[in-house]
């Protein structure tokens, strides 16, 4: 992909159904911090990031 002439790597999505662990998985893999989600027609309708990323992993500690 090209932004402003300058080549970039395409971007890494996932689809809104996605389960979290596999995407914060697919994060952890890529060595990415933000993950885009995307539609069937490929309109971005989300991000998930390092933060959301934290936020999850501190879930079931906060819950009990």
């Amino acid at each position: 992909m090209k932004i402003n002439g300058v080549m970039t790597q395409d971007a890494i999505t996932i689809d809104p159904g996605a389960p979290l662990g596999p995407a914060l998985d697919v994060m952890r893999i890529k060595q990415v911090c933000h993950l885009l989600v995307v539609d069937d027609a490929g309109q971005l309708v989300g991000i998930i990031t390092d933060g959301d990323r934290g936020r999850a992993a501190f879930a079931p500690a906060v819950a009990e």
